[in-house]
């Protein structure tokens, strides 16, 4: 009679799928991301990449005379490509005695794992930026990141990733401004808080207290993050399409190649493992959409005093 032994139950074409959706659902940097998939295959492990410069400002044309004509100037940047991973063990004893299934938890926590170390890799290229900004933990100080942007509200968000500790510094006088008001729900990351003018925030202890990154969407980058989702849920290969449309995201995630799970039982301890690897470079391609702040916490601790 044929017996289906743990092994079975360990699938790599199975596995993979699941834990690339997992990992990219649980990024929060991953949908401030274009996601370009075109090196996979390719040889080399650092890359030139170009990144996006504004040309210069519109003028006045009078009649009959000739439209100026700015010349695009191309930057470049490097791209170092990453291997991260994780692996999880487990016996069969504690498939078969433990509550819950070995196989399902140890892929969540592969994709966990993978998820925050490219959220790591994302937030520590976009804090090479050298825009920068001091504010104090205030709605005033918030306007003056969106002065910066010199954006219109209404017509792209404002993420700002930070560490708890900070956001607290943020609350008092955010809620005193919003206090019987409602706000817009242009969240660009899932789980962010709503915050005033078009502002969100994203807390992570991998921030360092008093320090922040605001990525800046446009409404182009907005509009291509709803037909994501709407295709993700509907139709999977137009997702999959749309997901290689580059608006000028702030950040870019260059896959070279996708997640690969391998398995591996040892029977003379009856041991299975499972391995999750993800190959990727992480680079800030328009630098213009991204904001490295100080945030003077002194005068947060006046504030809520």
């Amino acid at each position: 009679m044929a017996m289906t032994t743990t092994q079975d139950l360990i699938n790599p074409e199975i596995l993979a799928p699941i834990i690339q959706n997992k990992y990219q659902d649980a990024m929060m940097f991953m949908p401030l991301a274009a996601v370009d998939r075109s090196l996979e295959g390719q040889p080399g492990d650092t890359l030139k990449q170009p990144i996006w410069k504004k040309i210069a400002a519109a003028q006045a044309v009078a009649e009959g005379a000739e439209i100026p004509v700015q010349k695009g100037e191309q930057g470049f940047t490097t791209a170092t490509v990453q291997k991260f991973g994780n692996g999880y063990s487990f016996t069969d004893e504690s498939n078969i005695e433990r509550i819950g299934d070995q196989v399902s938890y140890g892929t969540s926590e592969i994709a966990r794992t993978i998820a925050e170390y490219g959220d790591n890799a994302l937030m520590k290229e976009a804090q090479k930026v050298t825009n920068t900004l001091t504010i104090d933990p205030t709605v005033l100080g918030i306007d003056s990141v969106v002065a910066w942007f010199n954006a219109q509200n209404n017509n792209g968000a404002y993420t700002i990733i930070l560490n708890p500790k900070t956001k607290i510094a943020f609350d008092k006088d955010i809620l005193d401004y919003t206090r019987g008001s409602e706000l817009g729900a242009n969240l660009v990351v899932n789980g962010a808080v709503p915050g005033p003018m078009g502002v969100s925030f994203r807390t992570t202890n991998a921030m360092e207290d008093g320090k922040a990154v605001v990525i800046y969407s446009s409404a182009d980058d907005i509009k291509f993050l709803e037909e994501l989702k709407g295709a993700q849920a509907s139709d999977p290969a137009k997702a999959k399409q749309i997901a290689t449309t580059n608006t000028g995201q702030a950040l870019k995630w260059l896959v070279k190649r996708d997640v690969l799970v391998e398995s591996e039982r040892k029977p003379n301890n009856q041991t299975n493992y499972i391995y999750g690897t993800q190959i990727a470079a992480p680079y800030v391609q328009n630098p213009s959409k991204v904001l490295n702040l100080t945030v003077n916490m002194t005068a947060g601790t006046a504030l809520g005093k």
